[in-house]
């Protein structure tokens, strides 16, 4: 073992690690303030969660020898599991490391149910998706499993973990379903600054997810450093030329919902199509259902102030109360406020 190896991947370790509580509040910025709480403790349940379930099992089931598809029993419950080398580091180390993966491979999923799963049920799909899918598969790549015997290469977790919680978001978001409020309404992030804050300690994170990823202090380490300051830094100035180009400020989540709601006139609805259009399928059949109303909204307008009983006298209609000019027969005309749901 070599001890500068060993200094490095217990950086590392600690790194990956900070991911998970720094996507809580990447994710928690980006949804409504009254699921913020629940939204960020998905992710943090996955720290105690999926943790405890990888020391138990999967470890064991991702890297203990056995058949191509799945490890075997060897380390359940951490047995051999000490500090012998494995590769130039002590092997608690590399079952801590690639516990991180797993910890924060289960937090990205949360993302596509968020504001519409229980919480109870949540954490029983973590544990059971951590043993079920992320173990085997972890095994099929890094563990000696078939995709390894056809060649498969994965430096830092791009099959085990972004295209499997990829895979599994989806399947999640399938069977949960859209938002109750789905093309209703807007979902207007209501914490710009902790998704910046999120976003930020990613990417200090990510130093030791990718160039930890060498499971030594190497080249190849320094390599993965360099690639992981320089392409988010290329992606942030190409983000930047983009929101200039289209909209002529630069926004730090996305221009278009921001944009649509500046520009929207004092003392009006805010309509669906305006702010939502066209940035999900569905969104001009949204449009077309809000437009729809708006018309019928105006039609009971214009009959009501065409029946006789009131008149509008240049008076705005202020929201609770409207001034009108009353003309019943045999009354002198007189100015009564009522409320605007009986106009």
């Amino acid at each position: 073992m070599n001890r500068a190896d060993t200094a490095w991947m217990l950086i590392s370790t600690a790194l990956v690690l900070l991911m998970t509580p720094a996507l809580a509040f990447f994710y928690g910025g980006l949804v409504r303030s009254k699921n913020a709480l629940n939204t960020m403790m998905m992710s943090f349940a996955a720290l105690g969660a999926v943790g405890l379930a990888w020391a138990l099992f999967g470890y064991s089931l991702a890297f203990a020898p056995g058949s191509p598809f799945v490890g075997g029993t060897a380390h359940v419950l951490l047995r051999h599991v000490g500090l012998e080398a494995k590769g130039a580091i002590p092997h608690v180390l590399f079952m801590c490391y690639q516990g991180t993966f797993a910890i924060v491979t289960a937090a990205l999923v949360s993302g596509a149910v968020v504001e519409r799963m229980r919480f109870q049920a949540y954490l029983l799909f973590l544990v059971l998706w951590s043993l079920v899918v992320y173990g085997p598969v972890a095994h099929w790549v890094w563990g000696g499993g078939f995709l390894a015997s056809f060649g498969a290469l994965d430096f830092a977790g791009g099959t085990v973990v972004h295209v499997n919680a990829a895979v599994a978001a989806l399947v999640a978001a399938t069977i949960v379903g859209p938002r109750k409020d789905f093309a209703r309404q807007a979902f207007l992030p209501h914490n710009v600054p902790f998704t910046l804050l999120g976003a930020g300690l990613l990417w200090f994170g990510w130093f030791g997810f990718n160039a930890g990823s060498a499971l030594e202090a190497s080249p190849i380490a320094v390599v993965a450093f360099a690639a992981t300051m320089l392409a988010p830094a290329a992606t942030l100035v190409v983000w930047t030329l983009l929101d200039l180009v289209r909209d002529g400020k630069v926004t730090a989540v996305g221009g278009r919902i921001h944009q649509s709601v500046e520009r929207h006139p004092p003392g009006r609805d805010r309509r669906v199509s305006q702010l939502l259009r066209p940035r999900f399928p569905g969104a001009h059949a949204a449009g077309r259902f809000a437009r729809r109303r708006g018309r019928a909204r105006r039609r009971r307008d214009r009959r009501r102030a065409a029946d006789g009983r009131f008149r509008r006298e240049g008076l705005e209609w202020n929201g609770e109360r409207v001034g009108i000019r009353q003309r019943a027969p045999g009354r002198d005309p007189g100015i009564c406020r009522v409320d605007h749901d009986r106009l």
